[in-house]
């Protein structure tokens, strides 16, 4: 009866024993669930804070506009010659391309800040945004580098995604070619080209010579073609 006595109570002991440390168990599981969820928490909320800080911060240097050209409140962009020394290579990469049409410039800028402005040479039919193949106008509004030719008939070039999804609607409403091959090169390898095409534009004090693309000196393309990238956005103005 003893023994029997001593069984039970061993097993109640036991059973007590489990129960608790079943208990300890499940409370520590828990702490550690809630302590993941805490931490998933707080590196959200750093993320999301991070995100913000990163929106507001891009969100301060605006994007260049065409107001660049018309506005008389702001300066012209510093025009940097480069050196015989310096390989004909700007000190930061391009992120945004500014043209415009009227004022025949192309500036280059990197984070908001213009780095160098180009004299520019258009079609012989400048004035307003490109509407078919072969009608010599450049086409207005924001595209993107789309590909760069280092063996080009023009030295460098580098071409324009034009025609967008709107613009090939708008020419297939009309029962046109909207055209391509729109790009910022150099000067042609063959002078003849050149010659055939050019128009004398007095306000500039220079000549329009191309088919609708944006001509600058061999030099410059040079450059140019060092700073900038495949998807850089190209903004081009009236």
């Amino acid at each position: 009866m003893e023994k029997l006595n001593i069984y039970k109570n061993f097993s109640v002991r036991i059973l007590v024993f489990l129960v608790l440390w079943s208990g300890f168990v499940f409370s520590q599981t828990q702490t550690q669930t809630q302590t993941q969820t805490q931490t998933q928490t707080q590196t959200q909320t750093q993320t999301q804070t991070q995100t913000q800080t990163q929106t507001k911060l891009a969100e301060t240097v605006s994007s260049p506009n065409c107001t660049e050209f018309t506005s008389p409140k702001k300066s012209s962009p510093k025009k940097l010659v480069p050196t015989a020394t310096s390989n004909l290579k700007l000190s930061k990469k391009t992120d945004f391309i500014l043209v415009g049409k009227s004022a025949r410039k192309l500036i280059l800028f990197s984070q908001g800040q213009a780095l160098k402005t180009y004299k520019i040479s258009l079609g012989g039919n400048p004035k307003g945004h490109k509407q078919e193949e072969g009608d010599l106008r450049t086409p207005e509004g924001l595209y993107s580098i789309e590909f760069k030719n280092w063996n080009s008939r023009f030295r460098r070039a580098l071409r324009i995604d034009y025609p967008n999804k709107k613009d090939i609607a708008r020419a297939e409403a009309e029962g046109v070619s909207p055209g391509g091959n729109i790009m910022i090169h150099g000067e042609p390898n063959d002078p003849s080209k050149k010659n055939r095409l050019r128009t004398y534009v007095a306000e500039q004090g220079r000549w329009d010579w191309t088919e609708g693309c944006i001509a600058v000196t061999d030099r410059e393309i040079d450059e140019i073609y060092q700073a900038v990238d495949v998807k850089v956005k190209v903004l081009i103005c009236k």
